[in-house]
């Protein structure tokens, strides 16, 4: 699985940090998380790709990602490594597929970078059972989110890795059924249901809110 590209829905910041304890991948990021002058190093130094979300065309981007697709296959062919302890040889590589964050109940529609090359992927899907308050970075501002966090005395994290998906030659040649078969994958593996809001809905949403 770790030479699989990893895509896991996206429900708080905080995934990030679950999926380095786990994995260690170097992430799909946001280009702004480039320019942070305390995250924006550490980023790149794990080897992530910077994407601009609001681009009419990401076409660089996509062959960044084939590219490392292509190289954690061969590294495996080759008997390399892909350790989450160590970025010595090819980073394994995650991508939140949905191009943003959710309020942890639904699952987005995919965008179809992580699925153009026809690589395998692991799914893994992460949960935050709550309560009182949910971790979700939806609809709440950065600073809010992080006084609430420490404001609670612990935090629950669901992480279920699924079995790694092959394509078959169909979903090779369509992008877009290999991304629906893995969506499909991940609701019936999780409480999440399917969605079709996308990115803009949620920007549109937040111009209302954050008036």
């Amino acid at each position: 699985a770790r030479f699989a590209t990893i895509v896991a829905n996206h429900v708080s910041m905080y995934d990030i940090i679950v999926l380095m304890a786990l994995e260690m991948p170097s992430f799909v990021a946001k280009e702004a998380i480039s320019r942070n002058p305390i995250v924006g190093p550490i980023a790149m130094g794990m080897q992530s790709i910077f994407v601009d979300r609001l681009a009419s065309s990401n076409r660089s981007v996509v062959e960044g990602i084939r590219t490392r697709q292509m190289e954690l296959l061969d590294a495996k062919e080759k008997g390399g490594s892909s350790r989450p302890d160590s970025m010595a040889d090819v980073a394994p590589i995650c991508i939140f597929p949905e191009g943003t964050t959710t309020n942890g109940k639904y699952l987005l529609p995919f965008k179809l970078g992580a699925f153009i090359a026809g690589a395998p992927v692991a799914p893994i899907v992460i949960e935050y059972p709550y309560k009182y308050w949910s971790p979700a970075y939806e609809s709440i501002r950065g600073t809010e989110l992080m006084f609430q966090t420490f404001a609670q005395p612990y935090h629950n994290v669901r992480v279920r890795r699924l079995p790694v998906v092959y394509p078959t030659e169909e979903m090779k040649k369509d992008p877009v059924k290999y991304a629906e078969h893995v969506r499909g994958v991940m609701v019936a593996a999780s409480h999440l249901e399917l969605s079709d809001s996308t990115y803009y809905d949620k920007l549109e949403y937040h111009s209302i809110i954050f008036k």
